[in-house]
């Protein structure tokens, strides 16, 4: 009898994160692929959020003079959570992902697998948006694949694999999950 082999070749773990998908019609896909996904603009409420624009502006700090390295990670941080705050409260009830519950996945920078309500077909697409609990905040929108429907309880579960995503979110996940793992770690040391 031949052992068969594990062949993912990503890392995944089970964690807690937000979560909003939606099934697309292969119209919908086919115009998404025109526009690379890769420029896709997204409203405010689903940019992946990220600091480095505001640490490599010198030139606003020389004109200032020196700010105090803490003021502004607390000003930037802030400045975060309004944008979100204000993106909450002026969203869609419907598609915000901030009116969903946290739910609990397996992610990996190559797909993710979670239980849904309704049932999918192998094959179909969904848009995903995911918010990770991490700082800084990260929104990330993918789309990717069904490629495996299970039964389970009143529900599915399901496994899709990503078939757009923008590689600094592939590397946002990478990180998120192994810091994911890192605090497992500790835990099992204390």
């Amino acid at each position: 009898m031949k052992k068969e082999l594990n062949t993912r070749t990503h890392l995944r773990m089970n964690v807690m994160i937000l979560l909003h998908y939606r099934k697309l019609s292969a119209e919908e896909y086919e115009e998404i692929d025109k526009t690379n996904s890769n420029d896709h603009k997204l409203d405010l409420s689903l940019q992946s959020f990220t600091l480095q624009p505001f640490l490599d502006d010198k030139e606003k700090e020389e004109e200032t003079g020196h700010v105090d390295p803490f003021v502004k990670n607390a000003l930037l941080d802030i400045n975060i959570k309004l944008s979100l705050i204000l993106s909450m409260l002026s969203g869609d009830k419907e598609t915000s992902i901030f009116t969903k519950e946290p739910t609990e996945v397996n992610l990996s920078e190559g797909g993710i697998g979670f239980t849904i309500k309704e049932k999918v077909e192998a094959g179909e697409i969904l848009e995903l948006k995911m918010m990770l609990p991490a700082f800084p905040i990260a929104i990330i929108r993918v789309w990717g694949k069904v490629i495996r429907v299970n039964p389970q309880g009143n529900g599915y579960n399901v496994g899709i694999q990503y078939t757009k995503i923008k590689e600094e979110d592939q590397n946002i996940i990478v990180h998120h999950l192994f810091k994911k793992q890192r605090e497992l770690l500790r835990r099992k040391k204390a």
